[in-house]
């Protein structure tokens, strides 16, 4: 009886380190949708979207100072 105690502790314990996995997952995607990335090096010198608020390229949510810019061809 106490075997099979400890089987189902383990099976437990195996289903809270998947969920926790789980989670980890979903908070690194949320964190990764917070992250603005640019095509250059550069400076933030403002930024005009506001949290919560969705951006893209064409409604850009700052500028940014390029101090090292490589055209490419």
């Amino acid at each position: 009886m106490q075997a099979d105690s400890l089987k189902a502790k383990i099976v437990l314990a195996k289903q809270q380190v998947a969920a926790s996995q789980a989670r980890i997952g979903v908070t690194q995607q949320a964190l990764n949708n917070c992250t603005i990335h640019a095509p250059f090096d550069g400076i933030v010198v403002s930024k005009d979207a506001q949290v919560g608020e969705m951006v893209s390229p064409v409604s850009a949510g700052g500028r940014i100072h390029a101090y090292r810019y490589r055209h490419h061809r």
